[in-house]
């Protein structure tokens, strides 16, 4: 089950990094103060590697 975790966080900082890059481009999100976007982004991309990491593991537990 561990073996999951690196991927998963992996996914999570993947997340968080695209959303605040694409957050900075649009232009109704350019308005909000940098860290009210890094702060949202980090929250999806926690939620995005906690998601993920549940994922990986129904599906190895499915296939074992």
């Amino acid at each position: 089950m561990s073996q999951y975790i690196l991927p998963s966080v992996t996914n999570g900082v993947a997340v968080t990094i695209g959303l605040f890059v694409l957050w900075s481009l649009v232009g109704g999100m350019k308005s909000l103060p940098v860290g009210t976007r890094a702060g949202w982004a980090g929250f999806a991309g926690l939620i995005s590697a906690i998601a993920s990491f549940v994922i990986f593991s129904f599906i190895a537990a499915g296939a074992a």
